[in-house]
């Protein structure tokens, strides 16, 4: 499933791939990508899903990093 808070890099020379001004995070974007999924599930016969997602944030030297874990129960497919 796809995540809507995707961060997009860009890419130089075919083998350098940076990120320029990356974007803050936003608690909406995951809440919005765990409302997303969840549909998805309606959508193809799972109709009791439940999406939760927990952000940690994770220091690597200076940089503060945000890696969003999501959890999904699809329960019985119809």
């Amino acid at each position: 499933m796809d995540d809507s808070s995707r961060v997009t890099t860009k890419d130089a020379l075919f083998i350098i791939h940076y990120i320029n001004r990356p974007p803050a995070y936003d608690t909406a974007s995951s809440g919005r990508s765990a409302r997303n999924m969840q549909a998805s599930m309606l959508h193809i016969g799972y109709y009791k899903s439940v999406v939760t997602y927990k952000a940690d944030t994770v220091r690597s030297g200076e940089q503060h990093r945000v890696h969003v874990h999501y959890t999904l129960e699809a329960g019985k497919p119809t």
